[in-house]
């Protein structure tokens, strides 16, 4: 009870100093240079490849013939990544396994998160009701499932294992 006291405790402060750092950066910034060229550009760019989609990505936006989908601060994907490399921050584990999980999982999640977004840009441009459903249920559900099986699959690493039965 009290190492899943103290696991929580850190879990907190871990994401409470992550959120802090990217609530610090400047809107502008932000918006302009971090989601135009880290999350809106390359959804233009997948959309692009994958389907025959009009769509242009401006100052964190994306541009459609029906609608615009405004990628915001707290729906860029980051705090997902955030919550899950807090997670792994205050895990007692080694660097050896901390380490390439929060890589490899900030990766999957990153790439996951552009194709939500894609998958909302697509949804909104043929049914706003559908949008909302995928929006505010689907997405949030399956980006928070994804963030757990992150952090389980590290737990289930070997090397973690050998930590926690030493």
């Amino acid at each position: 009870m009290l190492d899943a006291a103290r696991f929580l405790l850190r879990f907190v402060a871990w994401f409470a100093a992550l959120q802090a750092g990217y609530y610090a950066l400047p809107d502008d910034w932000l918006r302009e240079v971090f989601v135009q060229n880290v999350v809106a550009a390359p959804v233009a760019a997948l959309l692009h490849a994958v389907s025959n989609s009009a769509v242009v990505a401006t100052g964190g936006a994306l541009h459609g013939m029906a609608h615009s989908l405004f990628i915001v601060r707290g729906c860029d994907g980051t705090g997902a990544i955030l919550l899950s490399s807090a997670a792994l921050l205050a895990t007692r584990v080694s660097w050896r396994v901390r380490l390439p999980a929060i890589v490899i999982g900030g990766l999957l999640l990153y790439a996951m998160n552009l194709v939500r977004i894609a998958v909302l840009f697509e949804t909104m441009q043929g049914s706003m009701p559908l949008f909302n459903a995928v929006h505010g249920v689907l997405a949030p559900t399956f980006t928070v499932l994804v963030t757990c099986a992150i952090y389980a699959w590290c737990m289930d690493h070997p090397a973690a294992a050998e930590q926690r039965n030493a």
